[in-house]
């Protein structure tokens, strides 16, 4: 089966959510996170502190916990203060709230709007990570964003490769596309190309650069491995949060392209992203990809 890359996109837009989620990694020999809340979502910026609650397990010893908070993407943990007694080196349990005392204000200079506060779980044996993540709402602060609303990055003219003047290949995490001659400075940063299978003349992918390695449409000596970015199709119906979306992710870094339908897309830095496809005009023509990222 040969393939010839095209990338059939009119327009990209990129928007940042922040939603909440479920463990994002654990493993059974690592650490795991399990309930994740706080006593209060809505934090009065130059307000008290609310309660962090979260049970941590691990079989090993030496657990080490972070919290930051993100903001549209933005680590924003400036904005907060957030107090915790860490596990000792000899436990293999530990209970954010009853142990460790966790608790999380804002600060009075804090941004109006929506954050996520994210918490990471790692071992001294470096057999795992698990992360968590929980909304958090500031008000009474400094207005004018704070994840309040999605906002316009970036918008986008490509096409197919191979056209004159348009760019063919695309960065997620930069919200930037790159033509065949400017790709090749770029490999570490290109996530998506999109392929048209010449056997299968209603059929455009989705793929991952390393499955383009894989599979030949992207030549090695180039790209090298390529990034195993992961993608799944999510049907006609728009994951509402982060965990419905992991709920939909497997293994596969290749999708069918259908008009209407919404993809979820996990870079090899764990950025969790949508991809909703509209205006598809026939195979390999142009189409609208927007994305919202996650986190």
């Amino acid at each position: 089966m040969q393939k010839r890359l095209l990338l059939p996109l009119a327009t990209l837009s990129l928007f940042v959510g922040l939603m909440s989620a479920c463990d994002s990694t654990s493993s059974n020999s690592g650490p795991s996170i399990t309930n994740l809340y706080l006593d209060n979502t809505s934090l009065s910026a130059g307000g008290g502190q609310t309660g962090i609650h979260a049970t941590v397990a691990d079989p090993n010893k030496g657990i080490q916990v972070n919290f930051k908070v993100v903001q549209n993407g933005t680590d924003v943990s400036s904005d907060f203060t957030i107090s915790y007694t860490a596990p000792s080196s000899s436990v293999s349990s530990w209970s954010a709230f009853n142990d460790g005392s966790a608790k999380i204000s804002a600060v009075s200079g804090a941004t109006n709007g929506n954050d996520t506060l994210v918490m990471t779980v790692t071992d001294a044996s470096g057999s795992g990570t698990a992360t968590q993540r929980v909304p958090v709402t500031v008000t009474g602060g400094i207005n004018g964003g704070g994840g309040s609303a999605p906002s316009q990055v970036a918008s986008l003219d490509v096409a197919a490769q191979g056209v004159t003047g348009v760019n063919s290949f695309i960065s997620i995490g930069n919200a930037t596309s790159y033509s065949g001659t400017d790709t090749k400075t770029n490999f570490a940063t290109t996530d998506l190309v999109i392929t048209y299978d010449g056997t299968i003349a209603t059929q455009t992918n989705f793929e991952s650069t390393a499955a383009g390695v894989a599979d030949g449409s992207l030549t090695s000596s180039y790209w090298a491995g390529g990034r195993a970015t992961l993608i799944a199709d999510a049907g006609s119906t728009e994951p509402a949060t982060l965990a419905a979306a992991e709920a939909v992710l497997g293994t596969a870094q290749t999708a069918k392209i259908t008009n209407g339908h919404y993809y979820v897309v996990k870079t090899v830095e764990g950025v969790y992203a949508i991809l909703a496809v509209s205006n598809a005009t026939g195979t390999g023509n142009s189409m609208t990809l927007t994305v919202t990222i996650l986190e």
